[in-house]
């Protein structure tokens, strides 16, 4: 082989050394962010929970106080001296409670064991799955919200999913939640 053909070699290798060293250096300085930044939790062992249902919830609301109701639930168990760091994701199919009336608002939040009222730490906190005026078609939607919240102490918790209307509110069908647990 002569000095002209090696010199493609050569850059080829040098180029798969000089990436592979920059992806391993990369995965190591982002690891080593720290927790409380968005991005990526620290380093843990997965555990995951889920629930379903397919029985009809009716969350109706008023025009003065909004009205409440835990729509579906699972648990965790984080171990004695450890944290978790929980993603939830919710996703249930939403009907609008159409009966003479024209508005319909149903929000959707996260919250861990009996707290029922909106939790800051759980992000990003209360999302809106339907609001406003509904028009007659479609009578039925799949809504999803997701969210997060880091540092649950040890023990056996509770995720849950409960939904705040107004007006006439609206009522769920098949649901689903499903619980990623970095336990660390």
């Amino acid at each position: 082989m002569t000095t002209t053909q090696r010199t493609p070699v050569r850059r080829r290798v040098l180029m798969a050394v000089g990436l592979a060293a920059a992806a391993l250096v990369g995965g190591t300085v982002a690891s080593a962010l720290p927790s409380s930044l968005n991005g990526q939790f620290g380093a843990g062992s997965v555990r995951l929970a889920s629930a379903f249902s397919t029985d009809s919830v009716s969350i109706t609301g008023t025009d003065q106080p909004d009205s409440l109701k835990r729509v579906l639930r699972t648990s965790i168990v984080v171990p004695s001296g450890k944290v978790a760091d929980v993603q939830a994701t919710f996703t249930g199919t939403i009907f609008p409670l159409k009966d003479s009336g024209t508005y319909a608002y149903c929000f959707g939040r996260f919250t861990v064991d009996s707290q029922t009222n909106a939790d800051p730490q759980f992000r990003p906190g209360q999302t809106q799955l339907l609001g406003g005026v509904h028009a007659n078609m479609p009578d039925q939607f799949s809504v999803a919200m997701s969210g997060f919240k880091k540092g649950i102490g040890p023990g056996t918790h509770y995720i849950n999913v409960y939904i705040v209307s107004a007006y006439k509110g609206c009522s769920f069908q098949e649901r689903n939640l499903n619980v990623v647990v970095n336990i660390r």
